[in-house]
């Protein structure tokens, strides 16, 4: 979806009294102007959460936290900006159109959607009337023990053994032939003649996140290849972005944690034995975006994958895939030979739910897998298992739980401990180097802030705090020397507001903002400061802070120039120069 225009972030952040939001998740007091109560993105012991009707902003004394009612939503509900946004609009009612909406192609790519949505709804209803007609697929569900709750649920179905009975019946309904073959529900033979994708399968329709047919998964009623067939990409099926019965797990409630399986028939045993909060990965390893999409509705997920090697492997990659995305995972041990839904139908809920209980942690899951197929007592092999091992541990950070799993290795191997200790620690620093030879451009949580920043901030502190400062400000500095973006951008709006004699908005400001960095940062300036006989020199030496960094940038940058002259033999270009950055170093030491 193209950018939603400022206006209507900024409609919708005007719509959401940031108060009566707030007051859904967290209990709010009156106390002064301002609202209290406990902040919910720490372990608050005390009411620290201070929310502003009137600038639209809240601030955690605790935690730091800070934002306006977007920010709040997508830390509270675990959506990113455009989804927290769409969660407000619907709220109050408001219709979303994107700046790209207005275009012919935007236009056009909106109704084919449309159009692929309407086909697969009807697709759907001729595969599930299909299903009630035919004895042997019907069968089929019934041998495995599936109610026809759940088959009504889920909208199961059955695609013919006939070559093209899909693709004639939707011409009869009036589809064409280019949007069927869009759909990816049929294809095109050699002589341009078109047959149905789908015979003799049970058909799974598969729903997006908002319960919209995207695509269908079939499967065969007896051995034959491929046992599982999906729908191929198309403008509204992207397997790698969807999960199976995510709509329906969200609809019934999560307990804070989901179930992952591998296949629909395991996902339909799961809700058969009323285990909802369960999803597939529509047969595709575990993608970076369903690990997203995850992280939405939770942040514990219990990895339930078959006990064979393709299993095995799958369940690594997603521990890795979750894991980066900041996820809790636990891995459910199915006994060999078992899946899920075997499993389920042969032992039931109540031993399904003593896997859950003993699932085991991501950790011990990598260390069972290194010791996989290894003769502990051939010494090569035993090695070879402490060496992964140790590299396993040396991602953690908590001493106690490397103790831990260090005892539990000398048990298997009787390899002294301290050795394995001493080979973590050489991972740790051989990693650790690696790091700091590595340049990385991500923020780190515990670096020092520039003085500049903290510098802007508070000159825009001051300037919404009293906004009579503006003509001492004014004539000393411009909204192009500040140095962050966030506040530059910020400064220029606050800047135009007060030379118009206007009172600068706090909620028109952070709509022009989707980083929820950069919302946290410019949230912040709307925080009082006090102003008293002090604030003048304040602002003198904050303002000199910013001069004084932004020459020593220019400096910088004439230096680089001057020593670039005198290796090319520049000498004119070279002295001019210099001049310049004798000139800046006098401004410099002035300041």
């Amino acid at each position: 979806m193209g950018r939603i225009p400022e206006e209507t972030i900024e409609k919708i952040i005007q719509s959401n009294n940031i108060v009566d939001v707030i007051s859904e998740f967290v209990p709010l007091k009156k106390t002064g102007h301002n609202y209290m109560g406990v902040c919910p993105f720490h372990n608050d012991k005390g009411p620290s959460l201070s929310v502003s009707m009137e600038k639209g902003v809240y601030h955690c004394f605790g935690c730091g936290a800070s934002g306006n009612v977007i920010t709040f939503i997508m830390k509270i509900r675990n959506l990113e900006y455009i989804d927290a946004v769409r969660y407000l609009a619907d709220r109050v009612g408001i219709t979303i159109y994107d700046e790209e909406s207005v275009s012919n192609e935007n236009s056009k790519e909106i109704k084919l959607k449309e159009k692929l949505y309407k086909i697969n709804i009807d697709a759907a209803r001729f595969f599930y009337s299909n299903l009630f007609r035919n004895k042997e697929p019907y069968n089929y569900l019934v041998n495995r023990k599936i109610d026809e709750s759940i088959i009504k649920r889920f909208g199961l179905g059955y695609s013919l053994n006939e070559w093209d009975s899909l693709y004639s019946y939707l011409k009869k309904i009036g589809y064409e032939d280019e949007l069927i073959f869009i759909s990816g529900l049929v294809l095109k033979s050699k002589n341009n003649t078109y047959y149905d994708r789908f015979r003799n399968r049970i058909m799974f329709p598969v729903f997006d996140n908002k319960g919209r047919i995207i695509g269908f998964g079939g499967r065969v009623l007896d051995n034959s290849k491929p046992k599982y067939l999906n729908s191929p990409e198309t403008p509204v099926f992207h397997k790698g972005t969807n999960l199976y019965g995510l709509n329906f797990a969200v609809k019934s409630g999560l307990p804070g944690y989901l179930i992952m399986v591998e296949g629909y028939m395991d996902l339909i045993s799961l809700h058969q034995f009323g285990i909802t909060n369960s999803v597939a990965s529509l047969g595709t390893a575990l993608t970076n975006d369903q690990a997203k999409l995850i992280k939405r509705y939770c942040k514990d997920v219990f990895i339930c994958y078959d006990a064979d090697a393709a299993g095995k492997a799958a369940t690594l990659r997603g521990i890795e895939i979750l894991e980066e995305n900041a996820l809790n995972v636990k891995i459910v041990s199915i006994p060999k030979g078992k899946d899920p839904d075997e499993f389920l139908k042969t032992f039931g809920r109540v031993e399904f739910d003593k896997l859950i209980q003993n699932s085991t942690g991501s950790i011990e899951y990598r260390i069972l897998r290194a010791k996989d197929g290894k003769n502990l007592k051939d010494i090569h092999e035993k090695s070879q298992f402490v060496k992964e091992a140790a590299t396993i541990l040396s991602k953690l950070k908590n001493e106690i739980d490397i103790q831990i799993y260090v005892s539990h290795i000398y048990d298997q191997t009787g390899i002294d401990s301290q050795a394995i200790l001493d080979e973590i620690k050489k991972i740790k620093r051989t990693t650790n180097n690696d790091k700091l030879n590595y340049k990385d451009n991500s923020r780190n949580p515990f670096e020092i802030e520039p003085g500049y920043k903290k510098a802007e901030r508070n000159i825009l502190r001051y300037l919404v705090s009293d906004i009579r400062l503006y003509d001492f400000i004014k004539n000393k500095i411009t909204p192009n020397e500040f140095i962050t973006e966030s506040y530059k951008i910020a400064s220029d709006e606050i800047f135009k507001s007060l030379e118009k004699g206007e009172i600068p908005s706090a909620q028109s400001i952070l709509a022009k903002f989707e980083n929820e960095e950069d919302i946290k940062d410019v949230a912040n300036i709307f925080q009082n400061i006090q102003v008293n006989d002090n604030s003048y020199r304040f602002l003198d030496d904050y303002i000199k802070t910013i001069k004084k960094y932004n020459i020593e940038l220019i400096l910088n940058d004439l230096n680089i120039k001057i020593k670039r002259c005198e290796e090319n033999n520049q000498i004119e270009e070279s002295t001019a120069l210099t001049q310049k950055l004798i000139g800046l170093t006098k401004q410099l030491k002035m300041l």
